[in-house]
């Protein structure tokens, strides 16, 4: 029983390893594995390839990639032909040739393609609206970070879209790059999208169920003004103007901005929306950010802290003497300022968010949940 049970998987691994040695074979044949000899490919093959690529019924976005693939794969020897379609393709179909001949190794661009580059530019930016395709957007935006210094003044001008996604992405796309300098446009934009919007996860009654753009622009925005402060001081007017807004999230990260960029002017209204977020509630992280940011707006702060005593949970009454005790140096609070047991309860991975403020995370969206997903703070044991 065992020779023949041996015998029999013996047989069956002969088998398979015959099986995958056709399926290489014919992968290599066809160009799939390394470039092919391509001085005995016939042009009419290149031809059939790039006429494949640039049809209208190619099937998906991975089959053009596969095709674009094999393509650059023949190297320079393919560039007539996909410089030949460019002048012919229509705009669906010369983003793809475009992307296969900055693939191919050796290519020199010449006019005809930096034309074509910059008709894709305009096209991608366009496609950045919602609209009713799946997964358009976020390969224009694959464009437009690949090509970021010609597509600028597109997505400038796309800050004045009427289209939501459309202002939020091109934001989203300007943010990123190495070279930009915010126009006010761009600031009052990115203050906007400190709002609970459809991004990252999209919402239930979109015509496209079950769709999103995988952006989060709120956060996105919060560590653009973070990591260089004085434009915080440039968008202190939106900023400000948010601090009314009926968005419970944008007034919350706006007020957290202001705070964390010293911006005093209209305190008391800053201070006013974030002290009620020291407590302890379902939204997740916003105790740690709103004691940073009222820390950053100074000692003016702490007669507000103190009255807030009186009705404070145990949480908020932690987070308000740890606030003044870092304002204020010692105190007659001292002796009630939380232990670090009882701080780490609060604020997780941070053992204390005025020290370590730069480690305060921010969630990717600060409004209300259910407990159980918010991960509130527990109260110690008496």
């Amino acid at each position: 029983m065992d020779g023949a049970h041996n015998c029999l998987w013996s047989d069956r691994f002969w088998r398979v390893v015959g099986i995958l040695a056709g399926v290489l074979a014919s992968m290599t044949t066809v160009g799939a594995i390394g470039p092919p000899n391509t001085a005995s490919l016939p042009n009419r093959t290149v031809q059939a390839l790039v006429d494949r690529l640039v049809s209208h019924d190619i099937d998906g976005r991975s089959e053009g990639w596969d095709l674009g693939q094999r393509i650059a794969n023949l190297g320079v020897e393919a560039a007539p032909a996909l410089e030949a379609a460019l002048a012919e393709c229509q705009p669906a179909s010369r983003r793809r040739v475009v992307w296969t001949l900055e693939s191919i190794d050796g290519y020199e661009p010449g006019e005809r393609f930096d034309e074509a580059v910059a008709l894709c530019v305009g096209e991608a930016v366009a496609e950045l609206r919602h609209d009713a395709q799946r997964w358009n957007a976020i390969r224009a935006m694959t464009f437009l970070h690949r090509h970021e210094e010609l597509a600028e003044p597109h997505l400038e001008a796309a800050l004045r879209s009427n289209d939501h996604q459309q202002r939020q992405l091109a934001a989203h796309l300007l943010r990123r790059s190495s070279t930009y300098v915010p126009s006010p446009r761009m600031l009052n934009v990115t203050v906007e999208g400190l709002s609970d919007d459809v991004f990252p996860s999209g919402r239930r009654d979109d015509e496209l169920r079950g769709s999103c753009v995988p952006v989060q622009n709120a956060v996105g925005a919060v560590r653009w003004f973070l990591r260089t402060p004085v434009r915080i001081s440039e968008a202190r007017a939106p900023l400000a103007r948010a601090l009314g807004s009926a968005d419970t999230q944008q007034q919350f990260l706006a007020a957290y901005l202001l705070g964390r960029g010293g911006q005093v002017e209209g305190w008391q209204q800053t201070a006013a929306v974030l002290i009620p977020h020291l407590g302890d509630n379902d939204i997740r992280g916003d105790a740690n950010m709103a004691a940073a940011a009222l820390y950053g707006l100074g000692p003016r702060v702490v007669p507000l802290l103190r009255a807030r005593l009186d009705r404070a949970d145990w949480q908020e009454e932690a987070l308000i003497l740890l606030i003044i005790h870092h304002l204020r140096g010692p105190t007659d609070l001292d002796a009630e300022v939380p232990a670090y047991e009882t701080r780490r309860q609060i604020t997780g991975r941070v053992r204390d968010p005025i020290v370590d403020h730069r480690f305060v995370t921010v969630p990717w969206r600060t409004v209300r949940r259910s407990r159980g997903w918010a991960g509130t703070a527990t109260r110690p044991s008496e």
